[in-house]
């Protein structure tokens, strides 16, 4: 962002795992498939940790609804061309049966490195998401100084989007155990230093001790991008539909907005409780997804997901209409997502349902992960932005 009056840009990157169609089972894609895949998608298309896992990034925008389309295309485009391969793109944020320890990961020093520091904490992390970056920042000192009252979109980004009950061949309990992961596996709050020159500071300390090297090795939940402009969030699970990006990334923007020039009132609490809330908070959307009750770092009252979102968005009103992001709010729904709750139910039902046929239960479990996964490929499909991606590549 140059200026003040500047409006916010945005990019998409969204992981998902592919999966051999017909075992349905994680598959790391051939060399064959991998060069297509670069040729079509260039820089929308990158590998990532775990062997089957891709990465697929959209160009920036100044357009939410642009960004939506555009993350539409490549799942489209990407889709197509392991179709072709034999190969489907899991829109799921974990795989329901996969073991994550056994999965292997991609060769290179840096996740040797990280390998060495995390152990099987980091090979746990089979899990994908999608990041919103939000910018174009002049430095580091201004994006330092926003982190401290942006940071607490994130639990929103989780809730709305909690979809991975299912890992490692069981119910987990959370709504979201990708979230989990990525909590157990480092610091959730990002480093808010009080400048570029602690950061800097902090870096090289860490690095000198065999630590993360900079923004790119933490592997929390919101970050400075890592060479790029931007606060970049990571909260959010890799759905079937792309219903929220709009939305969302509305909400974002006009955050940093309205933050860029002072429209966003002081956190009435400590730097110290506003970390831990933050935390705390995170820690309620793993486990209910939409259902958590959020703690307002602004007043201290205790809201319902939807209802913290209402408060976000009363908040940030003056920024929504400076920015003509007024249409974009308004595709928010009044209830948010319980994907994850969906998700439980229809597993239970098929899996009674094959317990009725004869079938044992480890096969019933089975059977029921299989119709999920079936079932997240057709949603995927049908996701509002996705006719447009086929009607607007085809032609």
């Amino acid at each position: 962002m140059t200026g003040n009056s500047q409006a916010p840009t945005y990019g998409l990157e969204e992981e998902q795992m592919v999966i051999d169609r017909g075992t349905l089972a994680p598959a790391a894609p051939h060399a064959g498939c991998v060069e297509e895949l670069k040729a079509r998608l260039g820089t929308r298309f990158a590998l990532e940790y775990k062997a089957p896992v891709i990465e697929l990034v959209t160009n920036v925008h100044s357009s939410v609804f642009d960004l939506t389309e555009e993350a539409a295309a490549n799942r489209y485009e990407a889709d197509v061309i392991l179709a072709r391969h034999g190969y489907a793109a899991l829109p799921l944020a974990t795989h329901p049966w996969a073991a994550s320890l056994d999965m292997p990961a991609r060769e290179g020093d840096r996740y040797r490195r990280i390998e060495a520091q995390k152990g099987d904490a980091v090979r746990h992390l089979a899990a994908n998401g999608v990041h919103l970056h939000v910018g174009t920042y002049d430095g580091d000192e201004e994006r330092l100084r926003h982190l401290p009252k942006l940071i607490h979109l994130t639990a929103i980004h989780a809730a709305v989007s909690a979809s991975s009950p299912f890992a490692e061949g069981r119910d987990t309990g959370q709504a979201s155990w990708r979230l989990r992961i990525l909590m157990q596996l480092a610091s959730s709050l990002p480093l808010m230093a009080a400048g570029p020159d602690e950061l800097a500071h902090v870096y090289g300390a860490l690095a000198a001790a065999g630590g993360p090297r900079d923004a790119s090795e933490q592997w929390g939940l919101v970050r400075l991008g890592a060479g790029k402009p931007t606060i970049e969030f990571r909260g959010a699970d890799t759905t079937p539909s792309l219903d929220d990006i709009a939305w969302l990334a509305a909400l974002t923007g006009a955050a940093v907005h309205a933050e860029r020039v002072g429209m966003l009132p002081p956190l009435d609490m400590s730097a110290s409780a506003a970390a831990y809330l933050y935390a705390a908070n995170l820690d309620a959307v793993a486990a209910a997804g939409a259902d958590a009750v959020l703690i307002d770092p602004f007043d201290w009252e205790a809201r319902p997901v939807p209802q913290a979102i209402d408060a976000w968005v009363a908040r940030l009103a003056p920024a929504i209409d400076a920015l003509g992001l007024a249409d974009a709010i308004a595709l928010r729904p009044q209830q948010p997502s319980a994907a994850w709750k969906e998700m439980r139910r229809f597993v239970v039902k098929i899996e009674v349902e094959a317990l009725g046929r004869g079938l044992g239960p480890a096969d019933a479990r089975h059977l029921a992960y299989r119709r999920m996964i079936e079932r997240s490929l057709v949603q995927s499909s049908a996701t509002p932005s996705m006719p447009w991606a086929r009607s607007a590549l085809a032609a």
